[in-house]
């Protein structure tokens, strides 16, 4: 052990570790930028300046990171000249790609405001010849990934290496990469192999949804041509909606319910692959994601809670044999709709106008249609109990969504780009698992490849913003008093 000054206190360390080791583990924060877990520092980008003494009294500016301390140092962490080198580190970053989230923080918490020049390369993904991913490369890979050029002709390339084969078979040094730069800026081609594989996945999925779209479609034409039929083909698709199962399980018993032992299978696939129904088979949220602004234009994350207080308040009417939630329920909203146009027209061509059963049929989901106006998919966000009820199933998923945080460079962007909202950009692009439905539109846009979908433990960790809690059960209660008082005041017959 030697001894060494930090800000004029003195502290026992080990001679072996770097002044920015030393000073951590004595509760000194020295701001950082290259300094990457799993790669060995080399001081490149000057964030983590500090003032140094040596013994023989000679003073300098040196990097924290790769500095080793020596017996009797003195270290000084906010000196003017410190603070000074910093922010002009930051303000060159931010000059060369002052749109990118990670620099934008890094130059906020140092006090710079605005960049010192304007590149002509600057972007959200440009390169700022931090040269991580060369390191990473050097040390993670084969480290073919080099420095060419000098001043504006500097660029990344890979000397002596068949690029394509370099492309497809290594991406270790993505993940590093502060700005995104590697995918997007550099023209290397690395990662496009995964990325055109994450494209293919999602656009799989759009396919798959619109043809389960398409099958329903045709059940509710089958079901409305009329008694040639009657109503068993449209049956198909509620015999595995695990919501109306519930229903009829608690209003009918367990012998009406037997039709529904299919619905068992989409609760077996949501706790594996978590809420896949809704992201890859739901007719109605295909309909509604279709059109209506993107973006989550409610910032309140707790009203998305709100379908669940919609199901607590549905399993507590089903108990007392009260079918009304059905109404919200996503299958039956759609066809009832065309359902109830088959009834009219069935008593001639031009039938005298049956208000109520309008009202009961087309209005709710004409009221859907209008809701995304507000926002995309406004109903599958707050109002579908049978999403709810996934999602509470989800929470328990093997398959989840994986942000690696030290790689991700754009929560916000990410966040935006979330058709149903899941994503928390406040949380650093982490999801809600009760809300994720493993559409996967999120990962080809991933600049690090920040990004992935993997099995694990049902029991992940999940952050106290997401976790199930006082709002559902008290919310659920008072919709239940209110509709218990609408039912004694309307109807008052009701035993």
């Amino acid at each position: 052990m030697i001894r060494i000054t930090i800000d004029k206190k003195t502290f026992a360390v080990d001679g072996s570790v770097s002044i920015l080791t030393a000073a951590r583990a004595n509760g000194f924060e020295i701001p950082t930028f290259c300094d990457v877990a799993g790669l060995t520092p080399d001081g490149s980008c000057r964030v983590c300046l500090v003032e140094v003494t040596y013994p023989d009294g000679t003073r300098k500016i040196v990097p924290a990171c790769d500095t080793p301390v020596c017996d009797g140092l003195r270290i000084r962490t906010g000196t003017p000249a410190v603070r000074n080198a910093r922010k002009q580190a930051a303000a060159i970053f931010l000059s060369l790609a002052p749109d990118a989230p990670k620099i934008r923080r890094l130059a906020a918490s140092l006090g710079v405001e605005r960049p010192i020049f304007i590149s002509d390369r600057a972007g959200p993904g440009a390169c700022i010849h931090c040269g991580i991913c060369v390191r990473a490369c050097a040390e993670k890979s084969n480290g073919a990934l080099r420095f060419s050029g000098t001043g504006k002709n500097r660029r990344l390339t890979l000397p002596g290496v068949d690029p394509r084969q370099e492309r497809r078979d290594c991406e270790a040094c993505i993940p590093y990469c502060p700005t995104g730069a590697l995918k997007r800026d550099v023209g290397l081609g690395i990662g496009m192999e995964t990325a055109a594989a994450q494209r293919r996945r999602s656009a799989i999925r759009q396919i798959v949804r619109w043809l389960f779209l398409i099958a329903f479609a045709a059940l509710v034409s089958i079901t409305a041509v009329g008694d040639l039929f009657g109503t068993e083909a449209l049956s198909a698709f509620s015999r595995i909606n695990p919501f109306e199962g519930l229903i009829v399980l608690l209003t009918r018993g367990p012998a009406a319910a037997l039709p529904y032992l299919p619905s068992l299978l989409v609760l077996l696939g949501t706790g594996v692959f978590g809420r896949v129904w809704c992201g890859w088979i739901c007719p109605t949220g295909t309909l509604l994601t279709a059109f209506g602004p993107k973006g989550s234009r409610i910032t309140n994350r707790g009203l998305m809670r709100f379908k669940t207080v919609l199901l607590l308040t549905a399993i507590v009417l089903a108990l007392v044999r009260l079918t009304a939630p059905l109404y919200l329920d996503p299958i039956a909203l759609f066809s009832r709709g065309v359902l109830t146009i088959r009834d009219i027209a069935a008593g001639g061509v031009f039938p005298p106008l049956n208000l109520e059963t309008v009202l009961r049929g087309s209005l709710p989901f004409a009221v859907l249609m209008l809701l995304n106006g507000i926002e995309r998919g406004f109903y599958c966000r707050y109002l579908c109990p049978l999403g709810a009820l996934l999602g509470l199933i989800s929470r328990f998923s093997l398959l989840k969504r994986i942000v690696n945080l030290d790689a991700c460079v754009e929560g916000e962007d990410c966040a935006d780009r979330c058709p149903t909202g899941a994503i928390s950009a406040k949380l650093g692009s982490i999801s809600d698992p009760a809300e994720c439905v493993q559409c996967g539109d999120c990962q080809p846009d991933s600049p690090t490849n920040a990004i992935t979908f993997e099995f694990g433990s049902p029991f992940r960790a999940v952050p106290r913003e997401f976790r199930f809690g006082r709002f559902e059960l008290i919310g659920a209660a008072a919709l239940i008093a209110l509709i218990t008082i609408a039912l004694l005041i309307f109807s008052p017959g009701l035993p």
